[in-house]
């Protein structure tokens, strides 16, 4: 079985006396997506990747998954709101809040997806019981997005990468890492 490569890009590392709560989230979540094949990966797309985490056996995290989570920028969570996350989760402790976003699509929201996770995590942090909150965007490669016939218009991990740390640096606070989707 051809197994997926994560690659882990910290953009924005989260504080050391976080680092025993968010690294085992991380790894769990990372290991999540490389228990897929390559075509579960491919071949249902964001279905895959929303199965896979549904589906895997996470013993740290707890992650509601869909459009459950969502915030709004001037009332913060709320159902109506454009800015939608793809799920969150908090660790065994329920001090450190994870927004997870699939960024699957074209590179003209990239900032959309940063501005997600900035909002989310600012909410997070004031209005719950959260110490800490971490963004978490799951991207693909550009030879895994070019492999499953992805338009070429799609954005890869480097790319986001990139626009963190050109024009977004300023904006993004908060903890954030790329979880990056490599083909075998």
């Amino acid at each position: 079985m051809q197994s997926v490569y994560v690659q882990q890009i910290v953009l924005n590392p989260w504080a050391p006396k976080n680092q025993t709560c968010f690294e085992p989230i991380i790894s769990e979540l990372s290991s999540i997506f490389e228990n897929m094949s390559l075509p579960e990966l491919l071949g249902n797309r964001t279905r895959g990747i929303q199965k896979a985490l549904e589906d895997g056996r996470l013993s740290k995290t707890r992650i509601s998954w869909g459009k459950v989570a969502t915030v709004s920028p001037s009332t913060g969570v709320s159902q109506k709101s454009i800015l939608k996350l793809d799920g969150m989760g908090s660790c065994s402790c329920g001090k450190h809040v994870i927004s997870i976003v699939l960024c699957l699509n074209n590179r003209e929201a990239i900032g959309t997806n940063l501005l997600k996770v900035e909002l989310a995590n600012n909410f997070f942090s004031t209005n719950s019981a959260a110490q800490e909150t971490t963004g978490v965007m799951v991207c693909l490669s550009r030879e895994t997005l070019n492999l499953g016939g992805w338009d070429k218009a799609y954005a890869d991990a480097s790319e986001y990468a990139e626009s963190f740390r050109g024009a977004y640096f300023q904006l993004v606070k908060n903890p954030l890492v790329v979880l990056e989707l490599h083909s075998p």
